[in-house]
C-alpha cells in the first residue's frame, strides 16, 4: 500500500456531479478510472469520477465518515419505525439531535448527514409505493443498512482546488487533501464549478 487509493483493497474514488447542484459522492466503488458520464435522471447532469491518491490515516478516516453515515440511516430508519418520524423533514431533524447525542456524529458535515436521512426515506417511500401499486411478493420493508459504500457531501463540507486536481474534505473527521487521479480533467467544467 504505497499512499494510493487503496485501502484493505478497496479502491476509492470520488464522482464530482455538476447540474442543478453540485455534489461530492465519495466512497469505495468498483468503476473504471476517470469515467465520464451523463446521469440518467437529469439530462443536464455531468458525473466526473476520479480515484483518490492519499495516505492511509486519510482513508481510515474515509471509512469512519462511511460507518457515521450508515449509523445515520440506521438511526433515522429506526426513528420512523418506532413511529416517532412520519415525514422526510422528521428524519432531518432527528439529524440534528443525532448530531447533539453522539459528538462523533456531530464530525460529518450536516448536509451529509441529512443526506442519510434522505436515503432512509427513499426507502420508506419505496415501501410504500410497492404498497400503493399492490406488488405482488414481498413489499420491500426498508432493512438496515450493513454494507454502505459512500458518503455524499453536497454543497459544502469539500473545496476543490483551483487547477481541479485536489479536493480537500472540511467536516469534523480531518480527512484533508486528497489528489483526484483520472483520465478526465476537471478543468473542461471550471466555469460551471465555480
Amino acid at each position: 500500500m504505497r499512499g494510493t487509493a487503496l485501502y484493505k483493497s478497496r479502491c476509492c474514488t470520488c464522482s464530482v456531479s455538476i447540474g442543478g447542484m453540485l455534489s461530492i459522492n465519495l466512497g469505495l466503488k468498483p468503476r473504471p478510472l476517470g469515467q465520464l458520464y451523463a446521469d440518467c435522471g437529469n439530462k443536464n447532469m455531468l458525473t466526473v469520477e476520479a480515484k483518490l491518491k492519499g495516505k492511509d490515516e486519510q482513508f481510515r478516516l474515509v471509512d469512519e465518515a462511511i460507518r457515521t453515515v450508515q449509523f445515520v440511516r440506521n438511526k433515522a430508519l429506526r426513528f420512523w419505525m418506532d413511529r416517532q418520524g412520519k415525514s422526510q423533514y422528521d428524519l432531518n431533524k432527528y439529524c440534528a439531535v443525532l448530531a447533539k447525542e453522539f459528538e462523533w456524529a456531530n464530525k460529518l458535515n450536516s448536509q451529509a448527514r441529512q443526506a442519510a436521512a434522505e436515503r432512509a426515506w427513499s426507502a420508506i417511500a419505496r415501501f410504500f409505493d410497492n404498497c400503493k401499486k399492490a406488488v405482488s411478493g414481498k413489499k420491500g420493508y426498508p432493512k438496515f443498512q450493513k454494507d454502505n459504500r459512500s458518503v455524499e457531501y453536497k454543497t459544502s463540507g469539500w473545496k476543490l482546488s483551483p487547477d481541479s486536481k485536489v479536493i480537500t474534505f472540511t467536516d469534523g473527521f480531518g480527512m484533508g487533501s486528497f489528489k483526484l487521479i483520472g483520465g478526465r480533467d476537471l478543468n473542461f467544467c471550471s466555469l460551471i464549478i465555480r
